[in-house]
């Protein structure tokens, strides 16, 4: 319904949910919106409680989280909010450990795993942060190998494999791609990209990460 950017996509109950970004105005926005792919049409939801841009979405145990993300002053945020569908509302739930902006996430086991991005120093962030919805608690994970932000995340089976971004500089782009095994708290290298690419986005479909 408006054009946004730096925003991150989720799937709940079939429909496509985007929150946040940049508005047309290059304003940080707190608008969320759905989209029903069984009429082709968008929807308005409940805005956030704040604006946000760069701020991943997940879906864990049946609900929709919004996480961290950079606030309207430009630092990141530790904020986490779940979306009710029913009472199209937003809540907080139990922070991030350390605020990320330019981050990513994926779901692996009913538990939202989030990587990379920066802190409100500006610094890299190393370590997983690993959310359980139903203790409403984080805890830390195996510290990433190549720290980064600005990357995509897509989940296979119980590894999420976190890929391209950068080390806060727009010029030096990574080809990376990393495996995370959630079982096991550890990460293994992958095949590179082609290509260096930040910026981007990642999906599965049949079991296959598309960039």
């Amino acid at each position: 319904p408006e054009p946004v950017k730096e925003v991150h996509a989720a799937v709940l109950d079939g429909q496509v949910y985007v929150a946040g970004g940049y508005d047309d105005d290059d304003t940080p926005t707190d608008a969320a919106f759905r989209y029903r792919p069984d009429v082709d049409a968008w929807e308005s939801v409940a805005p956030l409680p704040e604006a946000r841009h760069h701020m991943p979405l997940a879906v864990a145990g049946g609900s929709l989280f919004a996480i961290g993300g950079i606030a309207p002053d430009g630092t990141a945020a530790a904020t986490v909010w779940v979306y009710d569908v029913v009472a199209d509302a937003w809540s907080a739930r139990a922070p991030l450990p350390t605020p990320r902006g330019a981050s990513a996430a994926g779901t692996v086991d009913g538990e939202i795993v989030v990587v990379g991005g920066y802190d409100e120093e500006g610094r890299l962030v190393a370590p997983v942060a690993v959310y359980d919805p139903v203790a409403d608690a984080w805890r830390d994970g195996a510290d990433i190998p190549t720290p980064r932000d600005h990357l995509a995340a897509a989940v296979v089976g119980g590894t999420l494999y976190a890929v391209g971004g950068r080390p806060r500089n727009a010029g030096a782009n990574f080809d990376v791609a990393e495996a995370y095994d959630a079982a096991s708290d550890s990460w293994t290298a992958r095949s590179p990209m082609q290509t260096r690419r930040s910026g981007l986005g990642a999906a599965v479909v049949r079991d296959v990460v598309y960039t």
